[in-house]
């Protein structure tokens, strides 16, 4: 499918990869319980949080459609933790409302051509898309995410930019160059009809301190921007515990939520738990994944 410019192309297609590498001739994924992933906490180790999501994420089941860099699944299996409830949106709600989530992610960036333009007009007919790399959800009842007492209306967007072209869903392994597809995550604020995303509050919630990627890194070109708007991780997700709403999300080469550690590939393998409360986001938790097979190596 059309996504206008080549540049655009590039540059999505330089965000997936992330640092992460597969080969097509692994046998098929395991679950954390049988040792295809282990996670080690690394920083919040006397913060309860921090040693109870650990446990959840020991106990959750990956597979090869189910990555832990892509998502991480509902799980109230270890005391404290809540399920939230998913609800996903029809394909034709999610073609109605792309563009918006389209035209955050990726801000108008002049000169473009008529495909890009014609996306940010709705003129991107997604519905086939929805499903096969594109994937949103909302939460009901809604999420609390800033914690204080306000439900949120939070859509959940997976994969924006790709539409479910040609890269295919987050977790697929690409045969013909070796790595395996991440794309972005984000918990997108809309306003109570859903007519418009409520820009200061996603920020508030999920923007880098840091509104811009380093080019100066020595990588190369293969680490460019995926997104214009920077947030403060990838893959980010939701989650309950003891009352109180966290995000978690991978870091990757453009540095940590405070820009530090660029240039690292190895950061891909970086887990984050944050908390948004008085006003703020903070990290509180970090964890090391080690021994999955499409990672970079720390």
């Amino acid at each position: 499918m059309k996504h206008g410019t080549s540049k655009l192309f590039f540059v999505l297609l330089a965000g997936l990869v992330a640092g992460a590498w597969a080969s097509a001739e692994e046998p098929p994924l395991k679950s954390s319980g049988d040792q295809w992933v282990q996670f080690r906490l690394t920083k919040g180790r006397s913060i309860a949080v921090c040693q109870a999501y650990l446990q959840r994420l020991q106990k959750s089941r990956f597979d090869s459609i189910h990555r832990p860099y892509c998502d991480r699944p509902e799980d109230d299996s270890v005391p404290g933790f809540e399920i939230l409830t998913r609800v996903s949106l029809q394909p034709n709600e999610v073609n109605k409302l792309y563009k918006l989530a389209f035209n955050f992610e990726l801000p108008p960036h002049p000169p473009e051509n008529d495909g890009t333009i014609s996306i940010r007009h709705g003129g991107l007919d997604v519905t086939r898309d929805v499903g096969g790399g594109l994937d949103v959800w909302r939460y009901s009842p809604p999420v609390e995410i800033f914690n204080n007492g306000v439900p949120t209306n939070i859509l959940m967007w997976r994969g924006v930019g790709l539409g479910g072209g040609p890269m295919g869903r987050c977790g697929d392994d690409l045969k013909d160059v070796g790595w395996g597809v991440r794309s972005d995550q984000m918990p997108l604020v809309f306003i109570p009809d859903d007519a418009t995303v409520d820009q200061r509050a996603t920020n508030l919630l999920i923007a880098h301190p840091v509104q811009k990627y380093d080019s100066s890194l020595n990588t190369g070109n293969l680490y460019s921007t995926a997104t214009e708007f920077r947030p403060i991780a990838r893959s980010i997700g939701i989650f309950k515990y003891r009352g109180l709403y966290y995000l978690d999300g991978f870091f990757d080469i453009w540095g940590d939520a405070r820009n530090e550690r660029r240039g690292r590939p190895s950061l891909a393998n970086t887990l984050a738990v944050f908390l948004h409360k008085d006003g703020g986001t903070r990290q509180i938790c970090e964890y090391q994944l080690s021994d999955g097979r499409d990672y970079p190596k720390p």
